[in-house]
């Protein structure tokens, strides 16, 4: 176990916190965790690209072993530049945009509301959209739903929440948040 959490550690998927007064830890998975494991795997594919670089230079482009890894170098240099491009890292900032405006407007909203809402046109909206809709990772703990008019909400990832949970949840009285203020 101890091995499986200082791996976990190692890729910044989980944290150690130490309750003052306890002998034992408690590992938390945050919000960002899909943010920094998709960074952190950027960086992976940019090493080993490096290091196929390497190897290419030591053997030669002219030997078998030369050709192979430069093959993997230029497959590694394509993933990196892939996960990095701005278009690939504004689009899934934008869904997790997206995601935070349906959560605050606690109804569902169409597109074009969205796109409205945010100040943004409506192919950027669409685009943040199907990001969420195809890529759930970016959620995180919700999910992003049409409704049967083609409206878009976000509910609590399905299997989230035991149903005793979302029952007390239903039955809890309505708080006013803070920042709704």
């Amino acid at each position: 176990m101890s091995k499986a959490v200082g791996y976990l550690e190692g890729l910044d998927v989980l944290t150690r916190e130490h309750e003052p007064g306890r002998r034992r830890a408690r590992y938390v998975i945050d919000d960002d965790v899909w943010l920094r494991a998709w960074l952190n795997s950027a960086r992976r594919n940019a090493v080993w690209a490096e290091t196929a670089q390497v190897g290419a230079d030591l053997f030669g482009p002219g030997t078998p072993a030369g050709a192979r890894l430069e093959a993997m170098r230029q497959f590694f240099v394509g993933v990196h530049r892939d996960m990095t491009s701005p278009s690939v890292t504004v689009a899934l900032d934008d869904a997790v945009t997206v995601l935070a405006a349906l959560l605050h407007a606690a109804r569902p909203l169409a597109t074009r509301e969205l796109a409205a809402a945010l100040g943004w046109p409506q192919a950027r909206a669409a685009t943040a959209v199907q990001a969420a809709e195809h890529q759930p990772e970016v959620c995180g703990p919700l999910t992003l739903r049409r409704t049967p008019s083609g409206a878009h909400l976000v509910t609590a990832q399905h299997g989230r929440l035991t149903p005793a949970q979302r029952t007390a949840l239903a039955q809890s009285p309505t708080r006013v948040w803070p920042w709704d203020t």
